[in-house]
Formats: C-alpha cells, structure tokens, sequence
C-alpha cells in the first residue's frame, strides 16, 4: 500500500514549490505558488470547545482560512444535521460497555493520542448524511480554485463502529468484504459538477487493489482531476447499510489541504460567502 508514500509525495511537493519561492520570489519562472490549509493558525473560535462540540449546536458558526478563502461551517447551525468544524481533539479509547456515549466524542480523530492533525494540533472533521458537508472558495461567488490535495484519517467514532460488535450495524471485515469510502465531488461557480474523487476509509473488497483494512493513519487524496472548482461536497457510502441508511457513522478526519494559486492573486476571504446548504 502507497499510504506513507502518497504523504510524504505531498509534502516534498509543496516544500519544493514553497522553498522555490522563498529563495525568489521575483522570478518570472515561477507562475503558480501552494498553500496548505493546516487549521493550527486559525482562532480558537473555529475549533470545537469540547471533544463533543458543545459550541457546534450554536448559530453562527463557521470556520474561514484566509490564506486561500476556503471556509466552511455547519448546517442548520446544528452538527448533527452535517457540516464541517476544526478539531484539536486526538484519538481516545472507547469502551463496548459505553457505546451509547460513543457520539460524545465525535471530533476524536483517530490516528494518534497526541496530534488531532497530521502530525499537527487540528484537523477538520466533516459529517453528514441526509445534508452533505461542503466548503468553497469565499473570495466572491465566482471565485474557483485548484485543491491539488488533502489527507483524510477516521474518526475515533467511526473506527470503532467499524471494527467492533456493539451497537448498529456490523463490524467491516474481511469475511463480509465491506467498506466505507468518502466521495470529493467538485463544483464549478455555474453549479456544475467538474468531477468527482473517491477514497476508501475501510476497505475489505475482493477485488481491491490497495486493500488495507480499516484505515488507521492519514492517507492522501489527490483532488486536481476537479479542475479550478469554487465548492468541494462530500459524500459517505458504505456496504454496512440498514433499514435507515448507512450503519457507519458519516465522519471524516481532514487536513493538510494544499490549494493552488497564481502568482500574485490577492485573497479576499469573506465569512459571508460562505455556502452551507442542503446538497440533495
């Protein structure tokens, strides 16, 4: 599997093209230039107060990077109805005997006990089902950019509702070959779809070619293919589906989002610009 390999692609990518234009940053060679959303530099009133996220359920919330105009927030002012928060939150055990309290700690991300993030204090997380998370360029309406690239983990939530008994739904094993995957479905500013790239969170089919299990770490995905896109919607499916819908918990750790732009461009972000709407 090329998981290690794909971040550590990313990363020397981006200090190449950032120490290409700090060395100088005059020269004409130089057309294009990256920035990486990593939410460590955003306010602490964008990241959830708690591992639960008590201020998510409170009108007004939003999170905005103004480094690109990216920005994203919650629907309905309420989590539980979808949306995108920053965490600083890392992994916690959760116990069998408390599966009823599992939701209690939804902005756990998975993947390490001491960073939220790829190896950094935050991350997003994005969630939702019947309303699809989204975030967009702020700039102004028409604004579209390039999102070359993002990491995505699990959540604590979700892993271990992959990969124990308790509660709805079944485990994601190998005997039942599932999976759950996460859609990155791109829109242009006329509301037209560019295109759409996909990236498994637990993958047990037959037929995979990367199979790896349930995914424990940060894994790339790499967004370009979507053209300059002015929104990115976010869709979760998976095989462990029940008389309401999809078992698995619709969660999404992301970070490390590498946005490109010309040399040159002025961002204008605008908290007021951002679109948090009902996709479907």
């Amino acid at each position: 599997m090329n998981m290690k390999k794909n971040i550590i692609k990313i990363i020397l990518c981006v200090l190449a093209v950032v120490l290409l234009v700090s060395c100088d940053p005059n020269s004409e060679k130089v057309t294009e230039i990256y920035k990486v959303v990593s939410f460590d530099d955003l306010p602490d009133s964008m990241v959830a107060s708690d591992v639960y996220g008590d201020n998510l359920y409170e009108a007004g919330y939003y999170w905005l990077d103004e480094k690109t105009g990216l920005g994203g927030g919650i629907v309905g002012d309420k989590f539980w109805n979808g949306g995108s928060a920053i965490t600083k939150y890392p992994s916690v055990v959760l116990e069998a005997s408390d599966y009823d309290n599992w939701y209690k700690k939804q902005m756990s991300t998975y993947p390490s006990p001491t960073y939220a993030g790829y190896n950094s204090s935050r991350a997003l997380i994005a969630t939702g089902v019947m309303y699809h998370p989204t975030f967009n360029f702020t700039d102004s309406p028409t604004t579209e950019r390039v999102i070359e690239s993002l990491l995505i983990a699990n959540t604590s939530y979700a892993y271990y509702q992959m990969t124990t008994d308790v509660g709805a739904g079944v485990p994601i094993t190998q005997e039942n070959e599932g999976w759950f995957k996460v859609k990155f479905i791109g829109y242009k500013a006329s509301g037209a779809k560019s295109g759409e790239v996909e990236a498994y969170l637990a993958d047990f089919r037959p037929r995979s070619l990367d199979r790896f299990g349930v995914l424990t770490g940060w894994n790339a995905v790499y967004l370009s293919s979507l053209g300059a896109v002015h929104k990115i919607e976010i869709v979760f499916e998976g095989s462990d589906v029940g008389a309401w819908g999809l078992n698995t918990p619709a969660y999404v750790a992301i970070d490390q989002i590498v946005v490109k732009l010309n040399k040159g461009e002025e961002v204008a972000a605008k908290a007021e610009n951002i679109e948090v709407e009902k996709i479907i």
